[in-house]
């Protein structure tokens, strides 16, 4: 018996081994996988990669799908954004065939965090600045570049699924475009410079649908630029260029925190609906701090956030280091940048003068005669408007600016001063009796008797008004005698739930955004109540919802909102069918 059973494992074996032999080994051995490529890649210049797949073994494959994966710094080209990964189908392949799998791709640069608002997030190679100029000049990247391509089949007759990995390294990278980012190594804060970002297309192919986008430090004042920017203050759609060709745009601005000033220029390509980022470069500026400098603060605090109908006081301080004082005197403006200013209630302090600046800006002006070393400070109060004037959707995010000058013997000293609006948002809650058009059928008598059941649905709608808010809470709490149904409805994802242990009825939305309710359909929450009043209430209008209160986080300013709307009663001034019905029976 001992002999039989050995018998058995030898033949599994050989069985298992022969399978291995015949399928396996043999399979490998039969399969090739070629890679076609070009003999140099530029960036942002797609370029096209074939991978050939061959079988010179004795079996059709079945089913048979080829995927191939980037390295670092590579794109498909109408790919998604930021996926190094792509699958293909083959499907069968006869004995001693050879099909050839094209891939588009492109190599792409590496990109500053802050630039990298609408590129493809991808991580390129480890380089320095791509493009000519400043700072670094450009460097051969020198992370691994290995491409790896896959074949998975089936042989006909066989369920199991076989694999063969080949890998392709690709040959150098060029710069096939130049950007480069010039300005003055030194400046004084406050002091005008320029900026000069010049570009090339050094590949032998017309480029189109380039974006030349600038990132400057937050201290940054844009005066002009020889080419009107497309977007903001620092985007340019410079459209096509042929190859061969170059040119340049200058910027002229301030910059008025002392320190180093980083500077930065990206270009992008679009290709389908993506952008894809093909050269960047930076450099940086020490700054210097001025003799005169001006600083300034809204109602004693440095990070004011204002609200519609304040009265904000200004202050401008200065300070005159190294300087003496002259007969010229001191000259200080302050310009009202932002439409919230209610120009119409500005008091003046410390001799200020109201009068148009640069394209009809409101312009308070002051002259010091005799100014201070140690320095001084003027100011002035003005009201923010009552209302956002909001009429589109990009009416959001709103700023109170003030660009302060203080000038003496021809040095200058600038500010720039922002302080954001807080958002708002409002709330209404109505009650019906009658309510058709929320398909909510209410039953009971009216008016409401004594011990009797009667059914009303309260509405509650939200309107959000310049900023967007997170976190918001709607509730309302049960009188006694008043029974949530769970009949409940809304026209968002969150519909509201009854808390048995405090009586609320309590609404939760993570996120509503800015214009919600103004320029879009507003967040609606219907739900169903039931009121059965007791002898106290004869002869009044018995109570059905307690105050409605609504509470968020302003996203914009990080301040906490917060509105209400009275308590509801069976008076139901919103329901005209059942108007002077509510006294209690």
């Amino acid at each position: 018996m001992k002999a039989f059973f050995w018998l058995l494992s030898v033949v599994g074996i050989f069985i298992a081994g022969a399978y291995y032999f015949l399928f396996t080994k043999n399979s490998a051995a039969g399969v090739q996988i070629v890679f076609k490529g070009p003999e140099k890649i530029v960036y942002g210049t797609p370029f096209e990669l074939k991978v050939g797949v061959g079988n010179s073994s004795t079996a059709v494959w079945k089913n048979a799908a080829l995927s191939l994966s980037l390295p670092k710094g590579f794109v498909f080209v109408g790919g998604s954004s930021g996926v190094g990964f792509m699958v293909r189908q083959v499907g069968d392949v006869g004995i001693g065939s050879f099909t050839e799998i094209p891939f588009t791709i492109m190599a792409v640069p590496e990109l500053e965090a802050d630039e990298e608002e609408n590129a493809v997030d991808s991580t390129p190679p480890d380089s320095g600045a791509v493009g000519g100029g400043s700072d670094e000049a450009p460097a051969v990247p020198i992370h691994p570049r290995t491409f790896q391509a896959q074949l998975s089949y089936a042989q006909a007759g066989s369920s199991a699924v076989f694999e063969r990995t080949e890998e392709w390294s690709s040959p150098t990278i060029e710069s096939g475009f130049n950007v480069s980012i010039t300005a003055p190594e030194k400046a004084a804060s406050g002091e005008e410079i320029e900026i000069v970002i010049a570009y090339a297309n050094t590949t032998d192919s017309y480029l189109d649908d380039l974006v030349v986008t600038a990132s400057y430090p937050d201290s940054f004042i844009f005066t002009s630029a020889s080419t009107e920017p497309d977007k903001g203050k620092n985007v340019w759609n410079i459209g096509g260029l042929k190859k061969g060709s170059s040119d340049s745009l200058a910027i002229k601005g301030r910059i008025t925190a002392s320190g180093t000033a980083q500077l930065r220029v990206s270009v992008t390509r679009r290709s389908g609906s993506l952008k894809y980022p093909i050269a960047n470069n930076k450099t940086s500026v020490a700054v210097e701090a001025p003799p005169l400098s001006l600083m300034m603060d809204v109602n004693d605090q440095p990070d004011y956030a204002a609200h519609l109908g304040d009265t904000l006081a200004y202050t401008l301080s200065y300070t005159m280091e190294d300087m003496r004082t002259t007969p010229k005197g001191l000259q200080i403006t302050a310009d009202l940048l932002s439409p919230l200013f209610d120009v119409a209630t500005i008091v003046l302090a410390d001799g200020g003068v109201l009068g148009r600046g640069p394209n009809g800006v409101p312009r308070i002006s002051w002259y010091v005669a005799k100014p201070e070393t140690e320095g001084g400070s003027v100011g002035f109060s003005i009201k923010v408007k009552n209302d956002y004037g909001i009429r589109r959707l990009g009416d959001r995010n709103f700023i109170l600016e003030v660009r302060g000058e203080a000038e003496v013997n021809g040095v200058v000293g600038t500010i720039n001063y922002q302080t954001k609006v807080v958002g708002n948002a409002d709330v209404s809650a109505r009650a019906y009796f009658r309510d058709a058009e929320s398909g909510i059928v209410n039953k009971g008598v009216l008016p409401p008797k004594v011990g009797n059941r009667t059914e009303y649905t309260v509405r509650w709608k939200l309107i959000n008004y310049a900023t967007d808010v997170r976190g918001v809470i709607v509730r309302a709490k049960l009188p006694q005698g008043v029974s949530f149904t769970s009949v409940v409805k809304s026209n968002v994802d969150s519909k509201p739930i009854y808390d048995v242990a405090t009586r609320e009825i309590v609404w939760r939305l993570d996120r509503i955004s800015a214009t919600t309710g103004l320029l879009s359909t507003a967040p609606e929450a219907i739900f169903q109540i039931a009121s059965i009043p007791d002898a106290s209430m004869k002869g009044k209008n018995a109570p059905l919802l307690g105050v409605t209160d609504m509470t968020a986080t302003d996203d914009f300013t990080g301040v906490g909102i917060r509105a209400s709307v009275p308590e509801i009663t069976t008076a139901l001034p919103d329901d005209a069918t059942a108007t002077g019905q509510g006294i209690v029976e």
